[in-house]
């Protein structure tokens, strides 16, 4: 915070932000039916607007268009409608493992919640970067 002599308070730190703009992301959840048809009606149904990071930035789609089925993960992917006009016949996929597929992870992101945020503290999180040809439309 800056006082009005043009001076930054000494007990303010400044933080830098970046910020994508006009990107598209697809999100896939796995799990038992239950928990997935729980998260597919909160989403449907919120009481408040949903935002994505900040309230200024709104989904410019429906969030979870469609209810919760049994299906494969890359079979949803290559079969979903694409996001967004592209070139390239590929989706670029991040796929989050469990702690015992370690071995197969190709990265360790240091963001996996250690206890309550509030707390920060962060351990790896294993993933895996995959390239999934999707059916041109």
């Amino acid at each position: 915070m800056w006082t009005a002599e043009g001076k930054l308070k000494p007990d303010q730190r400044i933080s830098y932000r970046l910020y994508l703009a006009d990107a598209a992301f697809l999100v896939l959840l796995e799990g038992d039916l239950g928990t997935l048809d729980i998260c597919f009606t909160a989403l449907r149904s919120s009481e408040y607007q949903l935002s994505l990071g900040r309230r200024a930035c709104p989904p410019g789609q429906p969030l979870a268009p469609c209810p919760p089925a049994e299906v494969d993960l890359t079979t949803v992917l290559e079969r979903y409608p694409p996001i967004r006009r592209a070139t390239d016949q590929r989706l670029r996929v991040i796929r989050e493992l469990q702690p015992a597929e370690l071995a197969h992870a190709d990265e360790l992101r240091p963001d996996q919640p250690l206890g309550l945020l509030a707390e920060r503290r962060f351990g790896p999180r294993p993933v895996r970067h995959e390239l999934i040809a999707v059916l041109s439309t």
